[in-house]
């Protein structure tokens, strides 16, 4: 059953590899999630009803609360020859029965600009705008301030030959961090990658990435700062025709305004099983550095596994699960270490062609090395969307 509606943004975090560079930063809430163009709805309208039983994400100060969801959205691509532009937009509104204070409008606005230049160049440029709520995880307080980031993209391939290709990538983001108990933040993030990638058979390639990241903020958001430089080697392969591999191995660099730099083998693995046509299985690992979505002091270096079966019983109905496990060792000014543990399972039935009813279950656990940052929470979550389809 083809995906027609976007998934909760902590649900497609916790599936997806970050080290990969295949999809978003994981941290909860507040993550910087990729807004996928690809879906194929055209219009929607949703509703939804949770339970978190514990929203302050803390072990000393439990609150639970109902969740109730209110969303809309589109998307709609428009081409012009080899050139196209693709518009999508989400937005929905939490209201929270027992924190008002978490209650929240937030929701993302994609505008992307694709094109192809002759045989040899193509690329994109885009513009993302994306609020959501602060990431309660890491924070010592319950703040419902709101996380605010603005993200331009510009892409570029080169083709080199028929099976080998030069890329770059640029991105600047503007992130603004509302606090309720705290001095409001700025923070910016500028990112560039450069990858070279040889296909030296159908479904195999090889390549070499250098990879730039710096972040500056005001304030005393400034002693998060950093400058980061990874440089290594990527490979996909094709094992068969029902399994493919992707690895990367980088040496990463990342050095900090105030806490002691970080020097190390950073990099992922995702192993991904067709198991038949109505059930896969995919296996990841990754090793990085993070700060966390800029709330933690210094950093932490994770070490990362996860699971993620799916099957799909019958054309209108598909469920899908996930396990993750983390262990977080900070560094810095923030000495402590963490293992985290995420699973949970959905259930998505379509009740008519563009209609459709989504069960999910979520568990969460912390155990740290610092008692006052343990905590554990379910997430029981019904969901109900209506769209149309292109």
């Amino acid at each position: 059953m083809k995906q027609i509606f976007p998934r909760r943004p902590q649900l497609a975090a916790l599936i997806t590899l970050t080290a990969l560079g295949l999809g978003v930063t994981p941290g909860g809430q507040a993550i910087e999630r990729k807004i996928d163009p690809d879906i194929s709805y055209g219009s929607y309208v949703g509703v939804g009803a949770l339970l978190d039983s514990n929203v302050s994400r803390s072990a000393a100060n439990e609150l639970d609360s109902a969740i109730t969801e209110v969303s809309a959205g589109l998307r709609k691509k428009f081409e012009m020859g080899q050139q196209s532009v693709t518009l999508v937009a989400n937005l929905a509104h939490h209201e929270y029965d027992e924190t008002s204070e978490l209650s929240h409008t937030g929701g993302d606005l994609l505008v992307r600009y694709g094109y192809v230049v002759g045989r040899n160049w193509r690329g994109d440029v885009s513009f993302a705008h994306i609020r959501t709520l602060r990431d309660q995880e890491n924070l010592t307080d319950l703040d419902g301030g709101l996380r605010t980031t603005n993200r331009i993209n510009a892409n570029v391939i080169r083709a080199l030959s028929a099976n080998s290709q030069l890329e770059l990538r640029l991105a600047q983001s503007m992130i603004d961090i509302e606090r309720n108990l705290a001095v409001d933040g700025d923070v910016d993030r500028s990112r560039a990658i450069l990858r070279y990638r040889h296909e030296f058979q159908p479904g195999k390639a090889v390549g070499v990435e250098a990879n730039y990241l710096e972040r500056s903020a005001q304030g005393s958001d400034a002693l998060n700062d950093f400058e980061q430089q990874s440089f290594g080697v990527f490979g996909e392969w094709l094992l068969g025709s029902k399994t493919q591999l992707k690895a990367r191995v980088m040496q990463t660099n990342r050095e900090l305004e105030l806490s002691e730099e970080f020097s190390g083998v950073t990099g992922a693995a995702e192993l991904n099983f067709a198991l038949s046509e109505r059930s896969g299985l995919q296996i990841g690992a990754a090793r990085y550095a993070s700060n966390l979505s800029d709330e933690s002091v210094g950093y932490a270096v994770i070490d990362q596994f996860s699971v993620t079966p799916r099957w799909q019983p019958t054309s209108n109905l598909s469920l899908s699960a996930f396990a993750r496990l983390e262990n977080r060792d900070f560094e810095g000014t923030s000495l402590r270490e963490d293992d985290v543990l995420r699973a949970g399972i959905e259930i998505a039935w379509r009740v008519l062609r563009a209609s459709e009813i989504v069960l999910s279950y979520e568990h969460g656990d912390r155990s740290s090395s610092d008692a006052n940052f343990d905590f554990d929470y379910n997430i029981i979550s019904l969901q109900f969307r209506l769209a149309t389809v292109e």
